[in-house]
């Protein structure tokens, strides 16, 4: 019977840790994300392969739909105001000793809604073009 009583402690214990981190983990990533500024752009580590010196847009190739339109209009403005620009397809990001909140981070600005870009160490789901270009200037 001592035994039963010894499971159950340890699954209360390990339930309460793991709900615990859990709201740890959401209220860092909230923070971060009340902490983005006017932009709305976030601290996310830039794409493996990517330079920090350009806009990188992210989204699919000669994409007919909505987000890929998005894309290039943000790329055709972006080169008639002389802000160098790249686009990428794909993003691949490794983590060493994977923090948890960035981790949750990359995840959100990832999952979020096409084109999405980084500047300088920062990112953004489909940002407007003023908040690319404000952000842009403020990084540079």
């Amino acid at each position: 019977m001592s035994l039963f009583k010894i499971l159950i402690v340890a699954a209360i214990a390990y339930g309460g840790y793991s709900y615990w981190s859990d709201k740890r983990i959401s209220r860092a990533v909230q923070a971060q994300v009340n902490a983005a500024g006017p932009t709305g752009f976030v601290a996310i580590p830039t794409p493996e392969g990517q330079t920090t010196r350009s806009v990188i847009v992210f989204a699919p190739p000669n994409c007919p739909e909505e987000a890929g339109q998005r894309a290039d209009e943000l790329m055709r403005r972006l080169a008639d105001k002389g802000i160098p620009a790249q686009r990428a397809s794909s993003a691949n990001f490794s983590f060493a000793n994977p923090d948890p909140t960035v981790v949750a981070q990359v995840q959100r600005v990832m999952g979020g809604e096409l084109p999405v870009v980084f500047i300088n160490g920062t990112g953004k789901a489909n940002p407007s073009l003023d908040d690319v270009l404000a952000q842009y200037q403020a990084t540079r």
